[in-house]
């Protein structure tokens, strides 16, 4: 079953929630959007202006939609687990195969609410998906390093 989403909280409230922003820097961040950086979205806004990480963006938006944040560098993944996910669909679906326990595969992903790959991967594979979300930066460095160049 899907985690209980908190999509009524906003990204700016969780970061002031958890003391990543003050409420200023915030209020610039959002004028600016609506001004000068129409089309981004706050997160880019308050990256842009260097107000928050990354991994600061992303842990938030976990929270907001209700999965665990996941930082795929702490995990050692093993080649059982890459072989179930083949790096060109690794790559398709912005996905990291992390580990498989019976028939659960954990998986880290950029969006989790891509409901219609999530069940596509659970139906190809067999298995059920349990869903971090994770960095950008993360996710293709993981990929990098645990495909290497030419896949498996």
């Amino acid at each position: 079953m899907p985690p209980k989403r908190r999509l009524k909280t906003r990204l700016g409230e969780l970061l002031l929630e958890k003391g990543v922003i003050t409420k200023e820097r915030l209020e610039e961040a959002l004028i600016l959007q609506r001004t000068k950086c129409k089309g981004k979205v706050l997160g880019e806004v308050l990256s842009d202006l260097g107000y928050v990480t990354e991994e600061e963006i992303y842990s938030a938006l976990a929270m907001q939609l209700g999965y665990p944040y996941i930082k795929i560098a702490n995990c050692s993944i093993d080649e059982e687990t890459l072989t179930l996910v083949p790096q060109e669909s690794a790559e398709k679906f912005n996905i990291m195969p992390v580990d498989r326990i019976g028939n659960i595969l954990t998986v880290a992903m950029l969006n989790p609410l891509d409901e219609d790959s999530l069940k596509g991967l659970e139906e190809a594979l067999g298995l059920k998906i349990k869903i971090f979300v994770t960095t950008p930066s993360e996710l293709k460095k993981a990929q990098r390093e645990n495909y290497g160049a030419g896949g498996i």
